[in-house]
């Protein structure tokens, strides 16, 4: 057989058959792309975790890291349990809209798990009943493994309850198709059960022994003809007690009227949680992973 490249072959493949052979590339390289988004894991709203920073708030090297301590804890240590599947840590995007506005679009999609902001925006994201009473918030994290029955109220666990939820809720994920990945998600999911009532007990125990964390700015706001109270703030400032200092984590901006000079503080920054247990279910309660978290690094309180 006579293989020979000649210059009258290649110039017949540039000219007819090369063609034919990049579409042939990009089609297989597009049935591929097709094929991945079918079976790839796409987080839901839930699954993925988002940190919401006012656009005046600085998110330091700490505030960006946060969110992988969580994670590098362990589930069996108070941290994000395996069905978080992403993070992100972001300031608001404000351009020729009112800050307000845009608030107001980002936490209708659920983008604000937690929200960290300074004074007016956070009044702005009170009044408009997007923040949860943190304390109730941790009381309803127990409420919810006892009232589910993977806890009695004296604290025993109940396993076999979870892995049935488990079962019910997972048991059909892409990720747990094998026998064995469903024996691991099953222990996964114990995990996340545990951490839950763990995070729970340990920050109301914070809770009660230093009410001091909460802001006095955020206890009540007026909705309809109804007031609203409860701890809806959780003051950065007053997180303090170890070697680290809030404000390489988060902090906001101050310009002086007179002098244009810039300065930078913790005071005024605040922590709020966001109500969004409609749109995360059960992940809601992630976000008492990063609360504790954020309290261990920052003080002497657990």
């Amino acid at each position: 057989m006579d293989n020979k490249i000649t210059k009258s072959r290649l110039k017949t493949f540039l000219t007819y058959d090369l063609w034919k052979m990049v579409v042939i590339i990009v089609a297989c390289c597009l049935a591929l792309l097709i094929v991945f988004n079918m079976v790839a894991v796409k987080p839901t709203t839930g699954q993925a975790f988002y940190i919401l920073c006012g656009d005046d708030i600085m998110i330091g090297e700490e505030g960006i890291a946060l969110p992988l301590k969580v994670v590098e804890k362990g589930t069996d240590n108070g941290g994000f349990s395996y069905d978080i599947l992403s993070l992100k840590t972001f300031n608001l995007q404000v351009g020729t809209e009112p800050a307000s506005y845009v608030l107001s679009n980002t936490v209708g999609v659920g983008d604000d798990d937690i929200f960290i902001a300074s004074e007016e925006l956070g009044r702005e994201y009170v009044n408009s009943y997007n923040a949860l009473d943190i304390v109730a918030f941790a009381e309803s994290g127990k409420d919810y493994c006892i009232n589910s029955g993977f806890y009695t109220a004296s604290g025993e666990v109940n396993e076999s309850e979870i892995i049935k939820y488990f079962l019910a809720t997972r048991g059909k994920d892409n990720r747990f198709r094998s026998e064995e990945n469903k024996n691991l998600g099953k222990e996964q999911e114990i995990l996340r059960i545990k951490a839950i009532w763990e995070n729970s007990n340990v920050l109301l125990n914070v809770f009660n022994n230093h009410p001091e964390i909460f802001s006095s700015k955020f206890t009540s706001f007026e909705w309809g003809e109804n007031t609203i109270t409860g701890k809806f703030a959780i003051e950065l400032s007053k997180l303090n007690g170890t070697s680290k200092t809030i404000s390489n984590a988060f902090k906001r901006t101050i310009i002086n009227e007179e002098t244009g000079e810039v300065s930078y503080t913790s005071d005024g920054v605040y922590l709020f949680v966001g109500d969004n247990g409609d749109i995360n279910g059960d992940l809601n309660y992630e976000a008492l992973a990063y609360i504790r978290t954020i309290i261990e690094e920052y003080t002497d309180f657990i």
